[in-house]
């Protein structure tokens, strides 16, 4: 993928929309859901994704899902340095430990 910040509406727009084109013909699979490149996107990339045919888009952000924005959500990190509380507490707090 190229660099979004890089790209003028246009190219985002041809770029966000032509990956998905691509990849469901490759793999003969619908493809719901995006995943912002390099994990750095702005609020004109979450309209592109929104306005296009993904049904939600995932950020590298570090957290619980909110759904109050389905184009901007955040991940928990799994490890396999984490034992099952660890794990636990991840999936709680969308971070490690009680901080």
């Amino acid at each position: 993928h190229p660099y979004l910040p890089d790209l003028t509406f246009n190219e985002k727009l041809e770029e966000i929309n032509n990956c998905k084109d691509v990849l469901e013909k490759k793999f003969n699979t619908k493809i719901y859901s995006f995943a912002y490149p390099f994990g750095i996107y702005d609020v004109e990339d979450i309209k592109i994704v929104a306005n296009s045919d993904f049904n939600s888009a995932v950020s590298t952000n570090e957290g619980i899902v909110s759904l109050k924005n389905i184009y901007d959500l955040k991940r928990i990190k799994a490890s396999g340095k984490d034992n099952f509380f660890a794990f636990k507490i991840r999936v709680m707090r969308g971070f490690r430990g009680f901080i």
